[in-house]
């Protein structure tokens, strides 16, 4: 072990006085606030859209873990799986986030509102469904594997739908991972004061479905806004539009069509 420690060692003392030509200033394209120093990155913290952001993946992550953390206290209390039967139901749904993941991944950075949307929608109601019918193993499993697919992957649509309402810059990242970290406090933390009085085993996963749910709620405002009609005497215009990405928007290009067509 110590010999593992004095390597350890050597190999950071080693990259620490190699200034290599990675340290070296890159010129960016502009996405990193952190040239603009403190000021401009509290600066960001403006910006109604960013903490939006914020809330929805608060959301997002509290529902998460409120039923993660008693899955296998329901497992065994209510659904009446054996207790040697949790390990491989919880590597089930493991193995549900990895390819979760690979699915969404190749979505979210083109589409992160649909995809946080659609999302929060199904796992509301997996959620759900596990609540009212977790006495039935066939429900259970599904529930679970579900809320592995479309749950933890969200996370990558979440980190770019931030990208796009707000610079790419440290302290941005750092409170987008603490408001995970208060998520992860929060669910846990509701499911247990709902045991406790008396609620039952299936009270943490009612909360999560209500987490999820606030959390598809706090898209609405922001999702893309449908096209419009416009009557001007006798013309009809028709308006094409979809937000600019831009540090105080969601969506990624602007495109603006008007069709004209007279009576």
């Amino acid at each position: 072990m110590a010999g593992l420690v004095l390597v350890a060692g050597l190999a950071v003392l080693r990259t620490v006085r190699r200034p290599a030509a990675d340290s070296a200033p890159r010129a960016d394209s502009g996405t990193d606030a952190t040239s603009g120093g403190l000021r401009a990155e509290l600066a960001q913290f403006r910006n109604r859209r960013l903490w939006a952001v914020y809330a929805t993946s608060m959301l997002h992550i509290g529902a998460l873990f409120a039923a993660f953390s008693y899955f296998a206290a329901i497992f065994i209390g209510r659904t009446g799986f054996a207790p040697e039967l949790v390990p491989a139901l919880l590597t089930g749904y493991g193995v549900a986030a990895v390819v979760g993941n690979i699915v969404v991944g190749r979505l979210a950075d083109r589409y992160p509102m649909a995809v946080l949307s659609t999302g929060l929608g199904a796992l509301t109601l997996l959620l759900a469904g596990f609540a009212a019918g977790a006495t039935v193993p066939a429900v259970a499993l599904v529930a679970v594997l579900g809320a592995g697919l479309v749950g933890l992957p969200l996370n990558s649509a979440t980190i770019a739908r931030r990208m796009r309402v707000a610079a790419n810059s440290p302290m941005i990242n750092t409170v987008g991972a603490s408001m995970v970290n208060v998520g992860i406090a929060i669910g846990p933390a509701l499911g247990g004061v709902a045991i406790s009085a008396g609620l039952g085993l299936t009270a943490p996963l009612w909360i999560a479905a209500a987490l999820a749910g606030l959390g598809l709620l706090s898209l609405l405002p922001y999702l893309p806004r449908p096209h419009s009609v416009v009557p001007t005497g006798g013309t009809i215009v028709t308006l094409r539009e979809t937000q600019p990405m831009l540090p105080d928007t969601d969506d990624h290009a602007v495109t603006r069509g008007l069709r004209c067509s007279g009576t």
